[in-house]
């Protein structure tokens, strides 16, 4: 196993095997370009969020004279991450849906994916994405 400490000048030797993260963290990363076939997928899943809303939300939607227009609706998909306190990184596929005649008409949906085969690849996209954020 590879030596997990680090010297800092002023500070000493810190121990990174034994960091706790508090609570849990979550990034969502917008996905710029999607496969035919998860786009087809999230085609669905927009219309099934729709009519979801519809349900959940009817006295609402009847109360601020909202519908879905004929114009249809823009789609954010962003891979949603959370580092839990413990366990494995959890991801799904998140897409943010809103009116395109009316913004205050939104609603989202998750979709699961499977990632499995990628976990190396995801720990450094969200090492990157931590450091050109905040560093």
């Amino acid at each position: 196993m590879r030596k997990q400490t680090r010297k800092i000048a002023n500070l000493g030797t810190i121990d990174l095997s034994k960091m706790e993260l508090l609570n849990s963290l979550e990034m969502y990363i917008d996905i710029a370009d999607l496969s035919a076939d998860l786009q087809e997928e999230i085609n669905k899943a927009v219309e099934k969020g729709k009519r979801l809303h519809e349900v959940k939300d009817k006295s609402y939607m009847e109360h601020c004279n909202q519908k879905w227009s004929k114009m249809g609706v823009s789609t954010t998909p962003q891979l949603h991450i959370t580092l839990p306190e413990e366990g494995k990184i959890q991801y799904e596929l998140y897409v943010f849906i809103e009116d395109l005649e009316d913004e205050d008409l939104c609603t989202s949906v998750a979709l699961e994916i499977d990632l499995s085969e990628h976990i190396a690849e995801l720990k450094r996209i969200i090492f990157h994405a931590l450091v050109d954020k905040f560093i």
